[in-house]
């Protein structure tokens, strides 16, 4: 019975739900400690049933299809504070461009010149290429490229956890009170995580997130994948 139970698609969505609503909760509840951030916290426990239940990643991938694919208009709906707070950015987005194009390729070559020089194959190599960029985009980009698409998501994760808990430390450290330029380096540094966590700390913060985060997805999208299939070819 428990073993037909772990193979139901619903069972896992189910969980996933649960699991995320009751760390959201305890997040709160520790007035949003970053440790106790819903992503580190809800994945815990799947992970030691994936692995108690003896099924694979891809089955469970598989049976939450429907979560990640609210990834592609959640992003979208961040247009909305971009749109109230465009008075802010306009003045400003020809040297925001600027910033998002070299901080992005800076993330990128250094990744994949990290992995190259520590040895990774090139498999390995084409999946750390995308993980400047939100999650859907990076599987997007990797599934043209090629690579491991659970290996991509996994490193943009762990890249938006580790932004979001050592960014607020860093801006204390350099005494960076402008809500803009916290917000934006979230947003580009640390995908979605970084936004919500951008929106914590004000609309305009997390506005500046968000354009962050879009324009950096569009640029990698554009230009990566091009530049992965020249340079391997």
């Amino acid at each position: 019975m428990m073993v037909e139970l772990f193979t139901m698609p619903l069972f896992w969505s189910g969980l996933t739900l649960l699991a995320y609503t009751a760390s959201l909760v305890l997040y709160h509840k520790s007035r949003h400690f970053t440790l106790m951030h819903p992503l580190i916290i809800a994945s815990v426990p799947l992970a030691v049933l994936l692995e108690y239940s003896d099924q694979d990643y891809a089955r469970y991938a598989e049976s939450t299809t429907w979560l990640s694919w609210l990834l592609g208009p959640a992003v979208v709906a961040l247009a909305v504070p971009l749109q109230q707070h465009w008075h802010h950015i306009r003045p400003m987005l020809r040297s925001i461009l600027f910033v998002m194009i070299i901080a992005s390729l800076f993330a990128t070559l250094s990744a994949v010149a990290l992995g190259y020089i520590l040895g990774f194959d090139e498999l390995v190599l084409k999946s750390l290429a995308p993980k400047t960029v939100t999650s859907p985009i990076a599987m997007d980009i990797v599934e043209v490229t090629g690579g491991y698409i659970t290996l991509a998501a996994g490193i943009v994760i762990i890249v938006g956890v580790v932004g979001a808990l050592s960014a607020p430390l860093i801006f204390k450290w350099f005494g960076i009170d402008d809500m803009r330029i916290r917000g934006f380096t979230l947003g580009l540094t640390s995908h979605g995580v970084g936004t919500a966590k951008a929106f914590e700390e004000g609309p305009l913060c997390g506005a500046f997130a968000s354009l962050a985060l879009g324009l950096t997805g569009l640029f990698v999208a554009s230009v990566l994948p091009l530049v992965v299939l020249w340079w391997f070819s």
